[in-house]
């Protein structure tokens, strides 16, 4: 068809855009594991089920809006699926799951596009609370809100008042579909508060998802410890991300009977719910590696 053209540069142009080098990924699983393989057995049934609102709304912007490769999705549904069959069936509710793991990844490898992958499919097989600790700064907070709220949210939460009005104003996701619905419970400008969750008008026992994105702060976490203790959870299952799982989530303490703050108040969260999962991401795993193995209660590497 174009006899001038450079053949080399073609082959090379294409190469540079359709030849992306993702590295194979590696599982290492506790031979306890109770509940793992439910998403993947029975020939993916468990799959076919779902209606896969979020998750297929997320690739379709990841693909067509940030120009995401073919290769990098396949590997980013191949690895949260992995991930979410090591998890538990959120949809059981006669039963009590607690499930921990660590996802580690490389400086700049798509950690954020991967947490929120694995929250999309999350919420659309059933888990209805999902909170994020996103670093220990405000700034980090407040770029991981805007993140979920452009690629899982769908609006954004900088003018509470038309969120109050039913105007949800349409971003990222939002713009190619504002249905399937979840809700914020903390805004861009506001981390978690009772008065924040209050003006924002979105009943707590809705069946639809609710976001939290908090800090690792002391009083910010011990505020939302309180306020999820007066809550009715027996309903809901909660995913725990913690970003940057290395930074002020490890237990500390030298005294082996009391942990450090931030760990205690974790782990305390994580226990108001009968079915919680944790889930840590960071690309320095090496403080979480070394916790002690056999105090089970911790947050890692059990």
């Amino acid at each position: 068809m174009f006899p001038n053209v450079d053949k080399a540069e073609v082959k090379k142009r294409l190469m540079q855009l359709y030849t992306i080098p993702v590295a194979p990924y590696k599982t290492l699983l506790d031979s306890n594991n109770p509940g793992a393989g439910w998403f993947s057995a029975n020939n993916y049934a468990k799959q076919k089920e779902i209606e896969w609102g979020f998750w297929n709304r997320y690739q379709k912007f990841l693909r067509e809006n940030e120009k995401y490769q073919p290769g990098v999705i396949f590997q980013l549904d191949l690895l949260t699926n992995e991930i979410m069959d090591n998890l538990y069936d959120p949809t059981l509710t006669n039963t009590n799951f607690s499930k921990k793991g660590l996802v580690v990844g490389q400086v700049q490898s798509g950690k954020t596009s991967n947490f929120t992958g694995l929250i999309c499919k999350a919420v659309d097989a059933g888990f209805n609370v999902i909170i994020v600790f996103a670093g220990i700064l405000d700034d980090l907070r407040t770029q991981t809100q805007n993140r979920l709220e452009k690629c899982f949210l769908g609006f954004t939460t900088k003018d509470i008042e038309r969120i109050q009005d039913n105007e949800k104003p349409g971003i990222g996701v939002g713009l190619i579909d504002n249905r399937p619905i979840a809700h914020a419970f903390t805004t861009v400008v506001s981390d978690f508060k009772e008065s924040t969750v209050n003006s924002l008008g979105t009943n707590f026992q809705t069946k639809e998802p609710i976001l939290f994105v908090v800090k690792k702060n002391g009083r910010i976490l011990e505020n939302l410890k309180r306020w999820l203790s007066k809550k009715d959870l027996d309903s809901k299952s909660v995913l725990l991300i913690d970003d940057e799982a290395d930074n002020a989530s490890v237990n500390t303490s030298k005294n082996k009977n009391k942990a450090s703050s931030i760990n205690s108040k974790i782990r305390d969260i994580l226990t108001l719910f009968r079915r919680n999962a944790y889930v840590g991401y960071t690309a320095t795993p090496y403080a979480n590696i070394f916790i002690d193995r056999s105090n089970e209660k911790d947050l890692f590497p059990r």
